[in-house]
């Protein structure tokens, strides 16, 4: 039996890093560490796709709009970031290692409390009916 030496870790760690960097440029599979071939679980994170496709989007907007041409409006962001927190959500209770899908659901949130605090700033009567109609508060 060879005996273990620092070498053949660092071998062993290249060989995995150069198997994961293929399958990833594929697209096709995800490898463990035992280097068994798994498929790619089609699951929602920050860093990766998008946890909103463009017709749950188009849908949150028409919803929302304040006027015909609105896609940017306080209203719309805070309903769409609403919509992305709840899915990340329903992720991370099957993820609970997941950090960074962790962090990015911090970051959405965040960003919907600053949203929610300029929205009572400027239009109190907006604020009331939004934070009503989707069950949150600031």
């Amino acid at each position: 039996m060879r005996a273990f030496t620092i070498a053949n870790f660092w071998g062993f760690c290249y060989i995995q890093r150069v198997i994961h960097t293929v399958v990833w440029l594929l697209g096709v599979a995800q490898v463990s560490l035992d280097a068994r071939v798994q498929p790619v679980r089609s699951h929602n994170t920050a860093a990766g796709t998008p946890m909103l496709d463009k017709k749950q989007k188009e849908k949150i907007i028409e919803k929302f709009k304040t006027h015909d041409k609105d896609t940017g409006s306080p209203q719309v962001q805070i309903a769409i970031l609403t919509a992305e927190i709840k899915d990340l959500t329903g992720h991370l209770l099957s993820h609970k290692k997941d950090f960074s899908s962790r962090k990015g659901l911090m970051r959405k949130v965040s960003e919907r409390r600053r949203l929610l605090k300029y929205l009572k700033r400027e239009d109190a009567k907006g604020y009331a009916e939004l934070s009503e109609h989707l069950k949150i508060s600031a």
